[in-house]
């Protein structure tokens, strides 16, 4: 319950006090003597954002009067006590705060296996008007501890984290599962070197978006016009930043596939676009087809398909379908890849889940579909290391916990950073 800074006085203690004033006729020194009593009580029941985000994590039901009107009208109390209830249930035992941006109010909350940010403001009646947590981020005491975390996640899982060179975790880091999206890294690969082999071609060239290759979703190309030009180097920002995937055929197309797949795994030939993918994962009789021929055959599939119609947005499953047609990497193949290519300012602009503050330099890529689930990292500490965080995991039976695998995979950075202070 919050305080408020006005005394009520009960008519008792009123009366106790007039009695003692004329009794002693010591008016100014009780007055000053209660006065300062006030201060000390009244200042021990100061709600300050400290003690009252520690109080959201400590009580075991949470009361409308902690906020304001406002706030609860954006979130109900019910939806943010089932907020609190699942950070406490992921993150274990609640143990303290620490404030770490004093203009801001935001704090680290330490909980038995986690950490979280928060931001909380108060209004004027020390109510919480505004509230913010981040990402939970698994606490790891050492680097032993990290490889047992990933290995309970069901389903398939491929881990690697390089230090430099050298190997400092490693959950078979050779096996080949599907990245989705991360195998964008590869057409990215291909384009480079065609610009940087061929004396013809360049960043600046221009390409036309038609309708024939235009994908679904991620990204935002599906939507401009037929004809729109974009150069080849606005094509692969938008194919790595926002995984655009119209962007993604557009280079696919404009390089030819028999220029990409030289550069990836056999698992990937014929090289899938990412239209292609979209309609023979949402037609079960090609579907069918194409996962029980052998190379040859699934050519003659994708050139069948050329002008389906895509699927509507809408209707594309929520739980996984056929993983096994896919793009499929290895967590070792992904690192070389990203190693090779975090010098491109392109690949710096989405940072995925490293925090900037944190690091000199990020370069981020990753990829998901139901039961896919793959994020790779690269970074530089001020002084001057490098790291490599790539890991994939695989569920074809069902949907995969992905606020737990960012978890432990933020878990992850927090250590490497921590070796570099």
């Amino acid at each position: 319950m919050k305080l408020l800074k006005i005394v009520i006085f009960s008519l008792p203690f009123l009366l106790l006090s007039i009695f003692l004033l004329s009794r002693l006729n010591q008016e100014k020194k009780i007055q000053s003597s209660f006065f300062g009593f006030y201060q000390g009580h009244n200042k021990q029941k100061i709600i300050t954002p400290k003690s009252a985000l520690k109080r959201l994590f400590e009580a075991e039901n949470l009361q409308s009067n902690w906020f304001t009107i406002t706030f609860l009208e954006d979130v109900p109390l019910e939806q943010l006590q089932s907020i609190i209830t699942n950070l406490k249930g992921e993150g274990g035992r609640f143990e303290c705060l620490k404030e770490i941006g004093e203009k801001n109010k935001e704090y680290q909350v330490f909980f038995e296996k986690t950490i979280i940010t928060a931001k909380i403001v108060l209004d004027e009646n020390n109510r919480i008007a505004r509230l913010n947590f981040g990402n939970p981020v698994a606490k790891f005491k050492n680097i032993a501890q990290i490889s047992s975390q990933f290995t309970s996640l069901p389903g398939e899982v491929s881990l690697l984290v390089l230090e430099e060179n050298s190997q400092l975790v490693t959950v078979n880091p050779n096996n080949v599962l599907a990245v989705g999206s991360a195998f964008k890294l590869a057409v990215l690969k291909a384009l480079r070197e065609r610009i940087k082999l061929e004396d013809k071609y360049s960043w600046g060239d221009i390409i036309e978006i038609k309708e024939n290759i235009k994908s679904l979703p991620t990204g935002i190309l599906q939507d401009w016009p037929d004809g729109s030009i974009l150069t080849i180097e606005s094509l692969a920002t938008f194919m790595i930043s926002q995984s655009d995937n119209t962007a993604t055929d557009i280079l696919i197309h404009w390089l030819g596939k028999e220029n990409i797949e030289p550069l990836i795994l056999k698992d990937n030939h014929p090289l899938l676009t990412t239209r292609e993918f979209f309609i023979i994962k949402n037609n079960q009789e090609i579907l069918e087809r194409y996962r029980n021929v052998n190379k040859e055959q699934k050519i003659s599939i994708l050139a069948e398909i050329q002008n389906y119609p895509l699927p509507d947005v809408e209707a594309i499953e929520k739980q996984p379908v056929a993983i096994d047609v896919e793009w499929f990497f290895s967590t070792q193949q992904l690192c070389s890849l990203i190693e090779e290519l975090h010098d491109l300012p392109l690949m710096q602009i989405n940072s995925g889940i490293a925090d900037k503050d944190d690091w000199k330099q990020i370069a981020f890529k990753g990829g998901s579909e139901p039961g896919v689930l793959n994020l790779t990292t690269w970074v530089q500490a001020n002084n001057g290391k490098s790291y490599c965080v790539s890991a994939t995991w695989n569920n074809a039976n069902e949907s995969l916990d992905e606020s737990h695998f960012f978890s432990l995979y933020s878990g992850v950075l927090e250590l490497l950073k921590s070796r570099t202070i």
